[in-house]
């Protein structure tokens, strides 16, 4: 994981946090009125890729955006739960055994348009210890980070157990 983004990040200077070709996927417990805050064109709801609107968080919710490879935003806080149990069903036979990202929003539409609004101006930022500077969505999706937006200082985590480069074995 992340060694060769997070090198990157160092030499590409500093990053636009909203630019990215990431796609999200708005869990159904969130509005529509949220895809504003996102970068055009990158994000659809569950019911748009024919889930219906009572579908089992994992593994039919979790499992769309793995097959997706989009980053999931929910304010559901038993998600990280979710992704982590989807990910221990995963194949061995697969290149990839983690899903890709995770963005827990606070409860509330404008508390979640707020925090939204506050990452896109960059009144917040995403940092992480693996980065140096500010974290692009397209690490989060391809470095399987979870970003906590229920707290105030946007606490960033791996959801993933895979270690590093560079981590020791």
């Amino acid at each position: 994981m992340g060694n060769e983004t997070a090198q990157s990040a160092a030499d590409d200077g500093p990053r636009l946090v909203g630019a990215c070709m990431s796609k999200f996927i708005l869990d159904n417990c969130l509005s529509d009125s949220l895809k504003p805050y996102f970068p055009s064109g990158s994000v659809k709801r569950t019911i748009e890729y024919g889930l219906k609107s009572n579908a089992e968080d994992n593994p039919e919710v979790v499992a769309l955006a793995f097959r997706q490879k989009a980053i999931l935003v929910t304010k559901d806080i038993k998600m990280i739960e979710h992704c982590k149990a989807y990910q221990k069903t995963l194949s061995r036979k697969l290149d990839r055994k983690c899903v890709f990202g995770l963005l827990l929003l606070p409860d509330g539409e404008e508390s979640q348009k707020r925090v939204l609004g506050d990452i896109k101006s960059g009144r917040r930022k995403l940092h992480h210890k693996q980065y140096k500077g500010q974290v692009a969505w397209e690490y989060v999706r391809t470095d399987n980070l979870v970003v906590n937006a229920r707290t105030p200082d946007l606490q960033i985590q791996e959801l993933c157990d895979c270690k590093w480069e560079g981590d020791e074995d």
